[in-house]
Formats: C-alpha cells, structure tokens, sequence
C-alpha cells in the first residue's frame, strides 16, 4: 500500500527500515497516517490517536468502498462547500498539500499544478484509495485523550510520538506529553517495541539511528530509534 495522506512527519517513506513486526498485531500509539502500519497493512493493526479529524478519517477510509472513494468530488474551491462525510473531507484536506498536520481547506499551488499525478488530491490520487481500502477493513481506529489509557498487550508497537524538539513547531499537543512518562511507559509494552526519534531528543537510550531522505527532493535527517525484541 501507499500513504493515504501526506502528514508532517509520516513514516511510509522510512518505514522500512525498521524491520518486519514479530506479531500478528500492530499497535500504533501516534497514528497518524500510519505509515508503518500501511506496510504491514494484512496485519491486525489498531490505530489510536487524539486528533479527533485524524480519527473520523481513519474510521470513514475503514468502513467506505472501492465505490464511495470514487464517489468523492475532485473539482471544488474550498473542502467547506463539499457535502461528504466529515471523515472523507478531512482526507481530501490532507491531499491537498505536503507535510502538514491539519486538513487544508483549499488546494496549494502544487496540488493545481500537479493536480494529475497520484501526490494531490485529483483522478489519480482518488483511484489509489479506491484501490487500497478493501485493504484496511480488518483495521480498528480508536479515539483516546492520551496513549496512557491504550490497554497493555503482547504485540508489534510502533511508537511515533511528535518529536521532542521538532514536533513541538508544529505538532499542538506535543508540549504537554511528559517524554520521562512516555518513556517508561513504552519500555514496559508487552512484546516488541519500536519508539522513533530524531537525533538529540534524550529521553531514550537510542539503539539504533540511520541518515535518511527525509522528502522526495534532497532534505535529509539523522533518525534514531529505541527497539525492544520483546519475547
């Protein structure tokens, strides 16, 4: 599968490195646009996430059709005049631009000039979704007030919290998460574990780190992460 939404701070393009998970099951914490997951997509993943619009987009991609997907408006001014589900707008917000954490309300300059590749809202972006939803019916996507109330169990967890010192520019919530916290709380998950980072965060002891692509131009970045094989 390809990403569904062009997030800040996405790991599809990445997600690779980190390995296959061990576990019939993916948890991720920070869900996002589930990049990790959407490359092990057959396994039973259950998404959780704070963002109340991340959340009524994943639950609307999960339940919608090959044929509600194509059903969606390619053509308009501003998402706001669109009479579509609430889920399915927030996912044509996120196609409209790259790498932003809110769904745009009108296209940006590149989505008109690119408007008929597969990378901005359009024909063939539309028809990839198509395409790929029957994929993520067996999915589940959660809403919770903080990944401390997500129950404990043996499984793959893909931890991708906003970035300790650059998620803080752009992510809201990304002040108020205690890394000492969420630290100990991702060391004690049952089964294997994987908490990703970029180079000079502290609050774990990184076990692995690799220089990265960071976009599809020439940007790259030192990424780190924490692994724990579990049993």
């Amino acid at each position: 599968m390809k990403t569904f939404i062009n997030y800040f701070g996405g790991k599809y393009r990445i997600s690779a490195m980190y390995g296959p998970p061990k576990y019939d099951t993916v948890i991720e914490p920070f869900a996002g646009a589930a990049g990790y997951s959407l490359r092990h997509s057959e396994k039973n993943v259950k998404l959780y996430e704070v963002n109340t619009d991340l959340v009524a987009m994943w639950k609307w991609l999960i339940s919608a059709s090959p044929e509600d997907v194509l059903r969606l408006p390619i053509e308009f001014d501003h998402t706001d005049e669109l009479d579509v589900a609430h889920g399915a707008k927030v996912l044509i917000g996120f196609c409209l631009n790259t790498g932003i954490v809110s769904p745009a309300k009108t296209k940006s300059k590149w989505a008109k000039e690119y408007k008929e590749t597969k990378q901005f809202w359009g024909i063939g972006r539309r028809e990839r979704i198509s395409q790929q939803v029957t994929g993520i019916k067996h999915w589940e996507c959660t809403l919770v007030d903080d990944y401390s109330e997500i129950p404990n169990q043996e499984a793959t967890w893909f931890i991708d919290p906003p970035y300790q010192n650059q998620g803080k520019h752009y992510v809201h919530n990304c002040e108020s998460i205690d890394f000492p916290h969420l630290a100990e709380w991702s060391k004690s998950r049952g089964g294997e574990v994987f908490v990703c980072e970029q180079e000079g965060a502290t609050w774990l002891p990184w076990t692995h780190s690799k220089d990265v692509k960071a976009n599809a131009k020439t940007k790259r970045s030192k990424e780190v992460w924490y692994y724990q094989k579990g049993e």
